[in-house]
Formats: C-alpha cells, structure tokens, sequence
C-alpha cells in the first residue's frame, strides 16, 4: 500500500487499485511574477490606514505649530511667530511634504524644534514612499498575454521544463505520438528540443526565478510554492491540464481498499479533509495569479510608527521649551513682591536713623 499523493491514472490503474480521489488535482505552469502597471499603481505603496495617519500627523503638527505661537503671544514674546494663526501653521505642516518648502518661515527657538521634527519625519516618509513605488515598477522581461498552454505553445522563444519520472513527463512521453500531432505532443516535443527534464520540483523552482523558465508541475505543487514564496515573486497561469485526482494506491483486490474508501469518504463528510487541506494550502499574502493582498512594499502603521515616535517626541520638546521661555519672560517682567517690600522697610529705616 502507498500513502501519497499519487495521482490517478490509467497506466496506474492496470497495475493497481486507488481509492477515490481525497483531493483533485490538474497540471499547471508556474512562473515567475511579473509585476504590472497599472493607473493606481501610484497609489498602491500606501496603505489606506497608513495615510491616515499621515494626515492625522500633519493635522498634529499644525496645532502644535498654533500652540507655540499662542504660547508666545500670551507671554509677550513678538519674533513674528507669536502673530501665526491657525492657517499659517497648517500651511508650515503641509510644506513641509514639498522638496522646497515654501514661506513663511519659522524664527523661534520652540518652532525650529518643532519644523525639525516635521521636516524629519517627512523626509522619511517621502524616501520610504519614493523606495516602495520604484519597487513596484520593476517589470519582468516575461510576456504578460500567456494565458493558456496553446498561448506557451506559440511562444518558442520561452523554455519549458518538466519533472522527469513525475506524473506529468509520464503522461506525455506514455501517449506521445508525433504523427497525430495533438497539443500534448507538439508540448512533449518542445520539452525535449530545450533539454529542460530536471530532477526535481525544487530545480525547477529555482530555474523559474532564475532563468524565466516555465514549470510544468501538478497544481497543489504549485500552489504550495506561491504560497510559501518568501518575496510573492511565483505566480500561475489560470489555464490547467490533465485534470484528475489523488487517491491512495492499493494492490489489486486487497480488502483494505474498501476500508480505506470509506474512511475517507467520513472525513470529507466531517470536514476533516477539508481542515488538513487548509492546514498545508493556507491563504498567504501572496495570490497564486500574482497579484499581492499586501505586502513587504506597502507602508503600513506599523512600518511607519517610528516616524510618528519622532516627530511626538520633538513636538513635546518645542511645547516644553514653549512654556519655559514663557515663564522666564514673565518672571523677568513682574518682579516677586517681597523685593519691592524689602526695599520699602530699607527706606523707612533709613529715615528713621537721619531723624
């Protein structure tokens, strides 16, 4: 008995029983991922969340802008930044996205904490924008109009490769015929004209990341690599073939057959099967048609909360130092009241003493 993932055939079946299918299964081509343009591919580093917050933080900083400025004026304090209101700070916190900024400036100790800090934390963003949009305009050199096996068919110019001794190179060197032909044999033949027979799925991974190939491999094969791939960069054709179904191989007549056929049949009514299949083809970030749910490219809160650590931490120093130079200045110009009556007890004995 042979518990795998054997896939059902009829050159299997003339040896040995299977019982039915336990999962299904088609051939499929793996390639590697090509990453379109599309209109809002401008858009896509940023995560909805994450401008958000973007614009939360700006929005902050503008009141912490207006804050000094009021912190001033109340303290007396005229440099030109105690006469800001609340347009002009919200405008400083929106230059401050802009490569040359913009007028007017800021001239206070307080507010050039704060403008550095801003400026700062927007410098980071925009790189960090700037480096995952350049990212994502990068273009694999493989044709985007492959949809099918007829359209890799009519592509010479692109190697195929298939596992040898695996289900699918079996099939198609069992039934080859060159005088019928079919689509099978005009793909048999191409495999052998570009020598890509490899020992293994894993070669043939890494020559598809590589070199461009496309892999001919069974479909949960494939879905198992997209899914896994630690950068997304494998995707699949829509398109299958030879479609059909694991099953379990039994020698012929053997009574565990029926047992076997039955057991399973339990678990697929129970949803066993179905929680082992999710356990092993999980849904990832990375789509099996090359198109990413998310990914390492998109600024999320998460990624960018460091930024936003920065510029909390300078705002509180611009609004400490606000208050500090607030409070001197009104020290300095109403003087404490025990001073004023010393001097007076002074003088009253001063003339006690000429009397």
């Amino acid at each position: 008995m042979t518990i795998a993932p054997v896939t059902i055939s009829s050159d299997r079946l003339e040896v040995v029983d299977f019982t039915p299918p336990f999962m299904t299964t088609s051939a499929g081509m793996l390639r590697k991922w090509e990453k379109t343009a599309s209109g809002l591919l401008a858009f896509k580093p940023l995560d909805p969340w994450a401008a958000l917050c973007i614009m939360v933080t700006v929005v902050v900083a503008g009141l912490v802008f207006y804050l000094i400025a009021r912190i001033r004026r109340m303290a007396n304090v005229s440099d030109g930044d105690d006469k800001f209101d609340i347009w002009n700070s919200m405008w400083i916190a929106i230059w401050s996205l802009l490569p040359h900024g913009d007028e007017p400036s800021v001239r206070s100790t307080p507010a050039r904490i704060m403008a550095t800090g801003h400026w700062l934390s927007c410098y980071i963003l925009v790189t960090m924008y700037g480096a995952s949009l350049a990212s994502l305009f990068t273009v694999q050199s493989l044709d985007s109009d492959i949809t099918s096996l007829g359209d890799l068919l009519t592509k010479p110019s692109i190697n195929l490769g298939v596992v040898e001794n695996e289900f699918i190179f079996n099939n198609l060197k069992s039934h080859y015929d060159a005088a019928t032909g079919t689509t099978y044999d005009k793909l048999y033949q191409r495999i052998q004209a570009s020598g890509s027979v490899l020992k293994s799925s894993t070669e043939g991974v890494l020559k598809v990341k590589k070199d461009n190939l496309i892999l001919l491999e069974e479909f949960p094969v494939i879905e198992h690599n997209v899914r896994n791939d630690a950068n997304c960069d494998l995707a699949t054709i829509p398109d299958t073939f030879m479609k059909g179904g694991f099953g379990i191989a039994f020698r012929r007549g053997d009574p565990l057959g029926k047992e076997l056929s039955i057991a399973l049949k339990e678990m697929q009514e129970d949803g066993q099967l179905e929680a082992l299949i999710q356990k092993w083809f999980p849904q990832t970030k990375c789509d099996l048609y090359g198109d990413r749910a998310s990914g390492d490219s998109y600024l999320t809160p998460i990624s960018i909360s460091g930024v936003f650590l920065i510029e909390a931490g300078f705002a509180l120093m611009a609004i400490l130092v606000a208050c500090l130079e607030a409070f001197f200045k009104k020290r300095d110009e109403n003087p404490p009241k025990t001073q004023g009556i010393k001097m007076n007890i002074s003088d009253e004995l001063l003339r006690e003493i000429g009397d």
